[in-house]
């Protein structure tokens, strides 16, 4: 019985971290060169660019290369083409 409870509440806390995930509609990705050297840059980094349900960063220490997606359609910058 605890043993079944256990996998239960695992797999409850998988699907949760799966669903909470940012899910950002109209999702749009780029990449781009970041320049940093440790774990606070990628800390520093990666905050910068979050905001909940519109976008996100990770950050690649090694490659350097940060993968940047955001809802296009919150973006006021974005261009008529």
């Amino acid at each position: 019985m605890k043993k079944t409870l256990s996998i239960f509440m695992l797999l409850s806390i998988l699907f949760t971290i799966a669903a909470c995930n940012a899910q950002i509609t109209n999702a749009k990705t780029e990449t781009v060169k970041i320049y940093g050297n440790c774990g606070m840059c990628k800390s520093t980094i990666e905050k910068a660019g979050y905001q909940k349900n519109i976008a996100k960063v990770e950050w690649n220490k090694e490659s350097k290369m940060a993968k940047i997606t955001y809802d296009n359609s919150k973006n006021k910058f974005r261009r008529n083409t």
